[in-house]
């Protein structure tokens, strides 16, 4: 087991990857020492390379350490100090990752800021970068019920994957916004409703597959109908 004068070591001057990840790979088996043990992860990444703090917020996901202490980790390696800094390349993945673990965090607001920090620097993502900021983007969107930001987003994002061949309505974007709908649907919202089946009509147009198809019609139905059962009580 991992002694607890290593664990001081590493919090107040620990700075090598390889540090890190004996430190992540060895939570000490006391309890008593746990505590001091990710006070040590957070305070060393904020020293050490990007891809090392990622692997330690992967495996804190792998061994049942808390999504809290995965941002904190993230956190502090985004809000190094200067003697520390990252390139911009680190910056960027690691804010995507932690917008991404916001927004699993049901933090839909504070994802958007990170997404919104990387897309200013959207010319030096890869495509694959591009692709998770705006499936992440359309996510956090649609939790804010920001409707019309989200199929701003999911046009081009779906523009995209035509480029690459994937059918418009294989994408798993589309169950998002039927999964949104069934949920505002649920809330008796019928604008909502409404507005995302007139938009995923008109984005994905003629391309709409049947089963699309009768979800919509089904959500459609039950507008329709709502209104004019009130209309006729």
């Amino acid at each position: 087991e991992i002694q607890p004068i290593l664990i001081a070591a590493a919090t107040r001057r620990g700075k090598w990857a390889y540090t890190l990840n004996i430190l992540t790979a060895n939570r000490p088996q006391r309890e008593r020492h746990v505590e001091a043990w990710r006070r040590a992860l957070v305070a060393m990444s904020s020293r050490v390379p990007a891809d090392a703090v990622l692997d330690t917020s992967r495996h804190l996901s792998n061994i049942g350490e808390s999504d809290q202490l995965r941002l904190e980790v993230l956190s502090s390696a985004i809000g190094r100090p200067e003697e520390h800094a990252l390139s911009q390349a680190e910056h960027l993945e690691l804010l995507l990752t932690r917008g991404l673990l916001r927004l699993e965090t049901n933090d839909a607001a504070a994802a958007l800021a990170d997404f919104q920090s990387v897309a200013t620097q959207a010319s030096t993502l890869s495509d694959t970068q591009m692709d998770r900021l705006g499936r992440g983007m359309v996510s956090a969107h649609l939790k804010e019920g920001q409707i019309d930001s989200a199929f701003n987003v999911a046009r081009e994002l779906l523009a995209q994957s035509a480029g690459r061949g994937v059918p418009l309505t294989d994408d798993r974007i589309v169950g998002q916004f039927i999964d949104t709908a069934q949920r505002y649907r649920r809330e008796n919202r019928k604008a909502e409703v409404m507005t995302i089946c007139r938009e995923l009509r008109e984005m994905l147009k003629p391309a709409i597959k049947p089963e699309v198809g009768g979800q919509l019609a089904a959500l459609e139905g039950w507008v329709n109908g709502s209104t004019l059962t009130a209309g006729n009580t």
